[in-house]
């Protein structure tokens, strides 16, 4: 079964296309193109991977989320659940690269999807639950955890989605409730060990094989005896071996 990384990680095989970013409610500020991406009650992270490579009827087996810890929470435990994102957003225009406060660029912030270039708002006016989907995996940030551990979630329902419906794939969200933060790698992070990745199993369906050959046609009207060996006698009764019947 083919397997492709998707992500700016070591060995990925489709590495461009892909981004991210995190929005921190109430600023109309991008943080995209930063190195890190904080994740708290009052940060939420996107990530979208480009899966064009896939083919559009593939079935797929597997698909795992590879994140990595930048800086763990100080105290305390981070459960982060994996959203499907259900709002599109941007990140991608001249200043992509560096933050910007306020956004003047096709960057999605809290308070817009894509700012400025395409003015877009969130469904809920703000960044809300109204943007995303239930949850399909979680994972746990632990407080001093080492810089670079990984994290991986099982998100193969999400990602057939996007392979099957392309114009579905508006990525995905990184939620939690917990007051302390943490930050995660993100596609720009200089160490790219740290950046994050998307491994996916497929299969492709074979060509249908041709229909075989037509079954015989049974026998049928008033000779159907004769021509299972059974005559008719002179008495107009069937006779079989001699036999009247």
């Amino acid at each position: 079964m083919p397997t492709l990384v998707f992500g700016q990680t070591p060995g990925a095989d489709v590495t461009a296309g892909h981004k991210d970013t995190f929005l921190m409610g109430p600023a109309n500020q991008s943080f995209a193109g930063d190195a890190i991406m904080g994740i708290s009650s009052i940060a939420s992270a996107l990530v979208q991977f480009n899966l064009a490579a896939i083919p559009a009827d593939a079935i797929v087996t597997a698909a795992v989320l590879s994140l990595k810890c930048d800086s763990p929470p100080m105290v305390g435990n981070v459960d982060i659940t994996i959203n499907p994102m259900l709002t599109h957003w941007g990140v991608d225009d001249t200043t992509e690269g560096a933050s910007e406060n306020p956004a003047t660029g096709g960057q999605a912030t809290y308070v817009n999807a894509m700012s400025a270039l395409v003015p877009t708002t969130w469904i809920g006016g703000n960044f809300s639950a109204n943007d995303y989907g239930a949850a399909e995996d979680t994972i746990t940030v632990v407080a001093g955890e080492a810089a670079g551990t990984a994290h991986t979630a099982d998100i193969p329902v999400m990602v057939q989605d996007w392979v099957t419906t392309p114009a579905n794939n508006a990525g995905l969200a990184l939620i939690t409730d917990a007051l302390m933060a943490c930050t995660l790698g993100t596609q720009q992070h200089a160490t790219q060990a740290r950046r994050p990745s998307l491994t996916v199993t497929y299969t492709v369906p074979g060509p249908v094989p041709p229909p075989g050959p037509a079954p015989a046609p049974t026998p049928t009207g008033p000779n159907w005896m004769t021509a299972k060996g059974v005559r008719p006698s002179k008495t107009g009764l069937a006779v079989a071996n001699g036999i009247g019947v």
